[in-house]
Formats: structure tokens, C-alpha cells, sequence
């Protein structure tokens, strides 16, 4: 049969379908480091550390169950939260993280419900309940600065736990991240399928919408955007930070053209435009 009568019967099947971004795909934990809760917290990368740098590990209790912790303890009264990936924990890339962070403050990392050595689900509603109990973590610190930092799925994470603490957050970084789960399901349908397939988001998912969450944030928002990202394209980082603009949020964007998705802690100048875009503007 020709190609052509094919693809064009294809895409008539298609017509009027849907699929949805569930929950399944978004969180991915790693079952290589699923460990049942109780367990040790202990991760072995301190010598990757700089000297001085001293790591705490803890469990925080939320109504989802007891939360993973791990804060890198420094001489500085700034505190860095970091809301990871849909696939990241604090062993997988926490050390990346630390690394490239460490210089600029305490960093305080977490495991999400289900993820590593954390209790719970990989649920959204599992993981909202976390954002309280980190909040309020965070809060307890009482930092001289706070930074809430989420990478990918982290920026949906930290834009809600931001919004339950607009006044005691001070600055917010969106790492390779969109604006809402809708933006990305559009992405996602190719140019070719949009007049036939319709791309829809689980519930529990389509609240979640970055712009909106920080409609009250005074604070600063940097976007760091990858130009080599195959997940989220960078257009997502771009748009993310077009609408945080426009909706009068102090926002500076920031690319960095070699990058993955995964990546942007390990290029050149990222270090320096953290440096400028927080810590050295009033």
C-alpha cells in the first residue's frame, strides 16, 4: 500500500484521540535508590565537598510520611532549597548540586515522597504535603536569605512551596522548567498531530502553574534556560520567564546555549551568572 494512503489513514484514526501526561510520567523515582524508610540516611560524598562543609542528615515529618533531608552547612546565613527533577534524589544528583551551589550558601536537599529514603507516595498530592513540611523546615532555619531553586519538575515544586512563604523567600531560580504542565503538553505534540491529537494533563497536575503561584512575589526570579534541552525545549525556559515579566515579577533569564537538561550546574559561567543575577544586585 503507498506510504502516503497509510500515513493519511494513520492520522484520520488519530482524529478526535487524546492522551494525557499522567502522574507516571512526571514522577519518576529510581528504584535503585528506593530504600524503605528507617534505613540509613548517610551518603557518602563528603570528600567531594569542599573542606569545611559539614552534611546533616535528618527525616522531616509531613502528613505524607517522615521526608529525607540532607543540608550542607557552611559559614553563610544564606540557605539554598533545591526541589529536584522527576528522576533526581539526593544520591542521584545531590553531589551536582552541592558542588555547584555550596559556594554560595547552605544547600538543603530533600527526597520526594516515594523517592530515595523518603516515606510516602510519587503522588502530587503526596508531594504537596511535603512542601509543607520543607517550608516550614526551611523557615526554622531563619536564614538571613532564602533561595528556593527547582530544576524541571523542581520549578513546579518550588513555585508552590515559594507561594506558602511569598515574604521569607528572597530570590527564586527556575532551572530548565515551564510554566505550567499544559505549556509542556503542547511542546510535546508534534506540529504534524496537533489537528488530530489533543494532549491532556492528569488532575492534580493542571493546577500547578508557576506564573500564577507567584502573582504576590516580590522577590527576584532568575530562569536558567538550556539551549541543547531535548526535554523541556528551551522555548519552555523562555516563554516561563516572558510570562513571569509580563505578569511584573522582577525576572532575569538566562541561557546557556551548550546545555542539556541535566547539565547546566557543570557549564562554564554558571558560577558567575549566579553570582551577578542574585548575590550581587540589591
Amino acid at each position: 500500500m503507498n506510504t502516503r494512503i497509510v500515513f493519511v489513514a494513520a492520522l484520520v484514526a488519530l482524529a478526535g484521540c487524546s492522551l494525557e501526561i499522567s502522574e507516571r510520567e512526571v514522577f519518576q523515582p529510581n528504584p535503585y535508590n528506593r530504600r524503605p524508610a528507617g534505613n540509613t540516611l548517610e551518603i557518602d560524598y563528603q570528600e567531594a565537598l569542599p573542606p569545611g562543609v559539614q552534611l546533616q542528615h535528618a527525616r522531616v515529618a509531613s502528613a505524607a510520611g517522615a521526608i529525607a533531608t540532607t543540608v550542607a552547612e557552611t559559614d553563610s546565613n544564606r540557605l539554598i532549597v533545591l526541589c529536584g527533577g522527576n528522576a533526581a534524589d539526593r544520591k542521584s544528583s545531590g553531589v551536582a548540586y552541592l558542588q555547584g551551589l555550596v559556594e554560595f550558601g547552605d544547600v538543603l536537599l530533600f527526597d520526594y515522597p516515594g523517592y530515595g529514603d523518603s516515606a510516602g507516595t510519587a503522588t502530587a498530592a503526596d508531594v504537596e504535603l511535603a512542601i509543607d513540611a520543607i517550608a516550614q523546615t526551611a523557615r526554622a532555619r531563619n536564614p538571613d536569605e532564602l533561595i528556593i531553586w527547582g530544576q524541571s519538575l523542581g520549578g513546579f515544586v518550588c513555585a508552590a512551596m515559594a507561594s506558602r512563604m511569598l515574604h521569607a523567600v528572597d530570590s527564586i531560580v527556575f532551572e530548565t522548567s515551564a510554566r505550567n504542565a499544559q505549556a509542556v503538553a503542547a511542546t510535546w505534540t508534534p506540529w504534524y498531530l496537533k489537528p488530530f491529537l489533543r494532549m491532556t494533563v492528569s488532575e492534580g497536575l493542571d493546577a500547578w502553574d508557576n506564573v500564577e503561584a507567584l502573582a504576590a512575589f516580590d522577590g527576584r526570579v532568575l530562569v536558567l534556560g538550556a539551549g541543547r534541552d531535548r526535554v523541556l525545549p528551551v522555548s519552555l525556559s523562555r516563554g516561563l520567564a516572558d510570562d513571569l515579566a509580563a505578569a511584573g515579577l522582577d525576572t532575569e533569564y538566562v541561557e546557556f546555549e551548550d546545555a542539556g537538561h541535566n547539565n547546566v550546574p557543570r557549564q562554564p559561567g554558571f558560577r558567575d551568572a549566579i553570582r551577578t543575577a542574585l548575590l550581587e544586585k540589591p
